[in-house]
């Protein structure tokens, strides 16, 4: 059967692809292949991107955490949180919250370091130190004058004066030291009493008005009017109570608030005691054999208030106390007689002189107020930290350093944390 050449054409092409076609499918194809390859390996290095980004946060967290620790003043850490204090006192925290590292700056300002944290690890290395802590304030007596000699006495009239030194000495007793191998120290005393044993005579009833026969009493010789001031002084030397320098301080009392003391008529010629002739009531008679001296013998201690003063005086110091007598009055303290004046601690000025002179007396006394004492603490102060964080899809990070100002510390000391200064408050007697 006879075919058209049109007719066996389309046959043929019923039956495939020509060349053309293929060739342009199979390019098609490459290019698609191509495009998927590519994003598919773009899609691998923002996935390996956001890893390295992540990884990398954690980083530079940890850096910034040993930084801080390494230019810390002291360091403190719980389970969760550091905090770090500059030489300054401003504090930095770093904490794990809701699963983020947070940041608070010592300005106030707060923010995320890192976030899907898990979890934190801190390990802390501590050293002992020592501080300054809160003063201790003691009430009670703390300077004491010995009485080793002899009984004797020392009797002040009117315009006499009578200097009374003492050293304040540094040293704390054993029993407010707090630390072992640390003596605490004395910071300050006041001066709030003074004891000593005393006695008062009024000089203001008739006979004492004149040591003459029959005179008229003085209707103006009130009673009770001699007054004892006190003053404090700066001493030269310890040992010498001369005063020097300024008046620091001074109070004064009526000389009536002393114990009082007796009166007996004497007899200067025979030298003993005896009853006042029948009528007379005056200082002599018969030539000046009979006398009425004042007999003061005291015994009982008596504590004076010199709270009054405000008197607040410092270790390592020598003072003196000036005990001054004016007014119609007699004043007698029990002395305890000495071989010399060297060192005695008691110089005396009568009424009308220039210089006060050293006594070979000492006047048994003690001074009682409030002395205020250092105090140490101890304490372990965090040397280093290691610290471990742990993000949530990644692997641990870790890292440490060490607090440069607890290493390099020359001793135990780290003195004052800044903001942590103590207070001069009673905590303690």
């Amino acid at each position: 059967m006879f075919r058209s050449p049109s007719t066996t054409l389309v046959a043929r092409r019923a039956t495939g692809f020509a060349l053309v076609e293929l060739l342009l499918a199979l390019t098609l194809g490459s290019v698609l292949l191509i495009a998927l390859a590519d994003a598919a390996h773009m899609l691998g290095l923002q996935v390996e991107d956001l890893r390295d980004e992540v990884d990398h946060s954690g980083d530079d967290a940890l850096a910034e955490m040993q930084a801080a620790v390494r230019r810390a003043w002291w360091v403190d850490a719980d389970a969760t949180s550091l905090r770090v204090a500059d030489p300054f006192g401003n504090i930095t925290e770093y904490a794990l919250e809701n699963n983020a590292l947070v940041v608070r700056r010592p300005g106030g300002e707060e923010g995320e370091l890192v976030s899907d944290v898990t979890g934190i690890t801190l390990d802390v290395q501590t050293t002992q130190r020592l501080r300054e802590d809160t003063p201790l304030n003691s009430a009670g007596t703390w300077w004491t004058a010995a009485a080793p000699g002899s009984p004797d006495t020392l009797d002040l009239d009117d315009g006499d004066e009578v200097a009374l030194g003492f050293t304040v000495s540094p040293a704390a007793p054993a029993s407010v030291n707090t630390v072992s191998g640390v003596d605490e120290q004395l910071v300050q005393a006041n001066l709030d009493s003074i004891t000593l044993t005393a006695a008062f005579i009024d000089l203001s009833p008739h006979i004492f008005c004149h040591l003459h026969a029959s005179p008229p009493h003085n209707p103006n010789h009130a009673a009770n009017t001699g007054v004892l001031t006190f003053e404090l002084y700066e001493a030269r030397v310890p040992g010498n109570p001369q005063p020097h320098g300024p008046l620091l301080a001074s109070t004064s009392i009526g000389a009536h608030q002393l114990p009082a003391g007796t009166v007996m008529w004497w007899d200067t010629i025979a030298l003993q005691a005896v009853a006042p002739p029948a009528g007379v009531a005056w200082g002599w008679w018969n030539s000046n054999a009979h006398v009425i001296p004042i007999n003061i013998a005291p015994t009982a201690p008596v504590t004076i208030g010199l709270a009054g003063m405000g008197a607040v005086v410092e270790p390592g110091r020598a003072y003196t106390l000036v005990v001054r007598l004016t007014g119609r009055a007699e004043v007698t303290l029990a002395t305890t007689s000495r071989a010399n004046a060297v060192q005695s601690e008691v110089a005396l000025k009568r009424a009308g002189e220039s210089v006060r002179t050293p006594q070979a007396l000492d006047v048994p006394r003690s001074l009682a107020g409030t002395r205020t004492f250092t105090q140490t603490s101890e304490h372990a102060a965090v040397s280093s930290v290691g610290i471990t964080l742990q993000p949530a899809r990644a692997a641990p990070i870790t890292g440490s350093a060490s607090v440069s100002g607890q290493m390099v510390a020359p001793d135990a000391w780290t003195s004052v944390v800044p903001g942590e200064v103590p207070v001069l408050e009673q905590s303690g007697s």
